[in-house]
């Protein structure tokens, strides 16, 4: 995965609008729900932790693109699945 695809404040976004009941349980089974949640969830609904924004947009400098967080998302999944 190429620098700068996935800057800490958009993956705290990211995180963010993951509901409350999918973290807590173990390690382990936090990451599974939270990739599961990640990999369902209607992407035009998420915001950015602060609020004003929402987490993805074509053109705005304040906001993650699409294409960044399904690369950094398939990245994750791939490295859980597959170790690579």
């Amino acid at each position: 995965m190429a620098d700068g695809i996935a800057p800490s404040y958009f993956v705290e976004g990211m995180l963010y609008n993951v509901p409350d009941a999918n973290f807590g349980l173990s390690y382990c089974a936090t990451l599974i729900n939270v990739l599961n949640w990640l990999n369902g969830c209607d992407r035009a609904k998420l915001e950015c932790a602060n609020g004003p924004y929402f987490l993805f947009h074509p053109t705005s400098p304040v906001t993650w693109r699409r294409e960044q967080f399904e690369i950094f998302l398939t990245a994750l999944i791939n490295f859980w699945n597959d170790g690579d």
